[in-house]
């Protein structure tokens, strides 16, 4: 995994917002962290450290999620399962949240020696996440080009960034 790469895809994804606004189910701001509460405000600076600590959780949340699956990721793969749990959280195994709620989908990982990454990208195209977030590009701008979710399918599925 490369930490700057992974930070600067999350900045330039999450986008900075100084002060704190209501993103589904509760108040967010800096580069798409957990608000205090309505109206807090931080830094850019801040933010970022702020961000570096939640990515650093997420990797923690991958290393635990996957142990023992951790050779079934290439570089692109391990950094695209990061960012959703950076996006999501991993949940627990027997819940209905975050990562662990792809029940279908991981199982192509857990359960096979050789994991079909195009049933894995299909299944996080057919997700609620995917439906919040995936073509949120800017193909006639400057923004960048595909959607997070497109990206992130995309690049599951290929295993290239």
């Amino acid at each position: 995994m490369n930490k700057d790469r992974m930070m600067n895809t999350l900045k330039q994804d999450e986008g900075f917002r100084a002060k704190a606004y209501w993103d589904l189910k509760q108040w967010t701001f800096g580069f798409g962290c957990k608000a205090p509460s309505e109206g807090a405000t931080i830094s850019k600076k801040a933010a970022s450290v702020l961000l570096e600590a939640h990515l650093d959780n997420a990797v923690i949340g991958f290393k635990k999620m996957f142990k023992g699956h951790e050779s079934k990721f290439n570089e692109c793969r391990e950094e695209c399962f990061i960012q959703l749990i950076f996006n999501m959280g991993t949940g627990r195994p027997d819940g209905n949240e975050g990562l662990y709620s792809f029940k279908n989908t991981l199982s192509f990982i857990f359960k096979n020696k050789e994991v079909p990454w195009a049933s894995v990208a299909k299944g996080l195209e057919r997700s609620l996440w995917f439906r919040q977030v995936g073509k949120s590009g800017d193909p006639d701008g400057p923004g960048p080009k595909e959607g997070r979710g497109e990206r992130i399918v995309r690049q599951v599925s290929t295993g290239l960034f």
